[in-house]
C-alpha cells in the first residue's frame, strides 16, 4: 500500500474560533481607533479617515491571530506539541522570531493512513489507529521494502 503526505493547513484547517478572534481583533481595532481619536484628539480627522487608519492597523493585528493559528494547525499535522509551539510563536512576535524558529524546526509532514486518514508518524509500518499496512515490510526480516521490490533490500528473501 502506497504511502501520501497530508497538505499543509489550509484556511479550512484553521480551528472556527481562530478565524472569529482574527476577525474580532480586526473589527476591534477599528473601534478602538474611532474611540482613541475621540478621547484624545480636540480636532480628530474626518470619520472616513479614522476608519481607514483603524482598517490599516488592523490587517497586522488579524494577521498575527490567522498565524499562530496556521502554527497551531500545522504542529498538531506534524506530531508536534501545538500549543507550546502556538504560545512560543506568540511571545516571540516581533520581528517573527518564533514564526522563523518554528519553520527551522518544526518537524516533516507526517504520512497519512490511506484506510482511516490518520497522521503516522515516519518510521511507522502500520497505522496505530486502524492497523493497516502504511510501509510495506519483508515477510521474513520485517524491514521495510518499497513498493513492487522483487526481492527484500536487506535479507535478499522473495518478495510476491
Amino acid at each position: 500500500m502506497e504511502t501520501h503526505e497530508i497538505t499543509l493547513p489550509s484556511a479550512a484547517d484553521l480551528p472556527r474560533g481562530v478565524k472569529v478572534v482574527s476577525v474580532l481583533v480586526y473589527v476591534g481595532v477599528i473601534v478602538a481607533t474611532l474611540i482613541a481619536f475621540r478621547a484624545f484628539e480636540p480636532h480628530p480627522p474626518h470619520i472616513l479617515a479614522q476608519v481607514l487608519l483603524g482598517a490599516l492597523w488592523g490587517v497586522p493585528a488579524a494577521l498575527i491571530v490567522l498565524a499562530l493559528g496556521f502554527v497551531y494547525a500545522d504542529a498538531r499535522l506534524r506530531g508536534m506539541n501545538a500549543m507550546a509551539w502556538t504560545i512560543l510563536v506568540a511571545l516571540l512576535i516581533p520581528g517573527a522570531i518564533g514564526f522563523v524558529l518554528y519553520v527551522l524546526y518544526r518537524r516533516p509532514l507526517q504520512a497519512g493512513c490511506l484506510q482511516c486518514r490518520t497522521a503516522v508518524r515516519e518510521t511507522a509500518n502500520y497505522c496505530p489507529q486502524c492497523g493497516a499496512v502504511v510501509k510495506p515490510t519483508c515477510p521474513s526480516c520485517r524491514l521495510p521494502r518499497r513498493a513492487g521490490d522483487r526481492f527484500c533490500p536487506s535479507c535478499g528473501t522473495a518478495l510476491d
